[in-house]
């Protein structure tokens, strides 16, 4: 099946091996004369802003595997999303640094699809002896306790973020926000982003009113509701 256009209920046809699937989409990007689309099979594309016609896909994913999530057939390493950066089409792909070989930020021509950068976004479990502040130890666990996901990549500050959606108490309680941990392509080829969350140094976290809050800031005045993870 070739690759076409986006339908009415938000899909796109994937030319891909038998069967076609269609996949949910991240929001669009416009640039370098074409409307970017990446998807959560791992494919990155881009069609003409005027014609529609296709000029381009990039396999942002590590390789071209499947798996069934929530009754959708997509990639081991879906595209979460795609933001516009100086220039560059920065691309967030994985589910989670600690699973499959972890994800990636991809930096591309918008026009052309060659890769400026790449950064990848990695977790070292546990492996052997160690326990921290009496957790369980088994081989997958992260080293300081705590995970995160890729959900989600835009710009905050000037600064190219990835983030997930949790509560202040890590639990099914507390409040609600985005997370938010910043990446530098001019200076990082991989990052653990579980240990820079639990630093202040690019993160950022936004609550349900929406303002965009620094983490040393909130850490300052509210040490019992946000210091606590």
């Amino acid at each position: 099946m070739p690759l076409t256009s986006l339908n009415r209920l938000g899909h796109m046809p994937v030319s891909i091996s038998e069967p076609t699937v269609a996949v949910s989409l991240p929001r669009a990007v416009l640039a370098g004369g074409n409307v970017i689309q990446a998807c959560r099979d791992g494919y990155v594309y881009a069609f003409d802003t005027a014609t529609g016609k296709p000029h381009w896909r990039f396999l942002a994913a590590r390789a071209d595997q499947r798996l069934v999530n929530s009754g959708q057939v997509e990639s081991v390493w879906p595209c979460v999303g795609s933001v516009l950066h100086e220039n560059t089409l920065a691309v967030a792909v994985g589910i989670s640094p600690e699973m499959d070989g972890g994800g990636m930020v991809w930096g591309l021509d918008p026009k052309t699809a060659r890769i400026h950068w790449k950064i990848a976004l990695v977790t070292d479990p546990i492996h052997g002896e160690g326990l921290d502040r009496g957790r369980a130890n088994y081989a997958g666990y992260h080293t300081n306790g705590w995970g995160y996901p890729i959900q989600a990549i835009k710009v905050v500050e000037d600064t190219i973020a990835i983030g997930y959606r949790r509560t202040a108490n890590f639990g099914s309680h507390g409040r609600t926000f985005w997370a938010w941990v910043g990446v530098d392509p001019d200076q990082e080829q991989t990052v653990d982003l579980a240990v820079r969350w639990r630093g202040t140094d690019r993160v950022w976290q936004v609550f349900d009113d929406g303002l965009l809050r620094a983490k040393s800031d909130l850490l300052k005045k509210d040490s019992h509701t946000v210091g606590r993870r």
